[in-house]
């Protein structure tokens, strides 16, 4: 049975965190609530599969310099990413 809320008094402010323990005490012993738990198994698609490859993601890898200087130009959305890859400060490791 689901309890309904105390009422409030004139000058009383509601509490929040009995209100969400209480939520949630609800929420934990309804076993008709969502999400459900379930196992998901996948397996291998074959030979013939419909699905594209990622294989294509790293055809374009080598050891050479990539230029990424026209991130910058992507506008403030990109910054992080252009500060990421853009030009910078080679590490260079300790001669110890």
């Amino acid at each position: 049975s689901i309890d309904p809320p105390p009422i409030l008094g004139v000058g009383q402010e509601p509490n929040v965190g009995v209100f969400i323990d209480e939520h949630k005490r609800r929420a934990d012993g309804d076993l008709n609530a969502p999400p459900f738990d379930d196992l998901r198994n996948y397996a291998y698609e074959g030979g013939g599969s419909t699905a594209g490859s990622l294989s294509s993601l790293a055809s374009g890898t080598d050891d050479g310099t990539h230029e990424y200087d026209y991130l910058g130009a992507w506008g403030p959305r990109f910054d992080k990413l252009a500060d990421m890859y853009g030009p910078g400060e080679e590490i260079e490791p300790d001669d110890e």
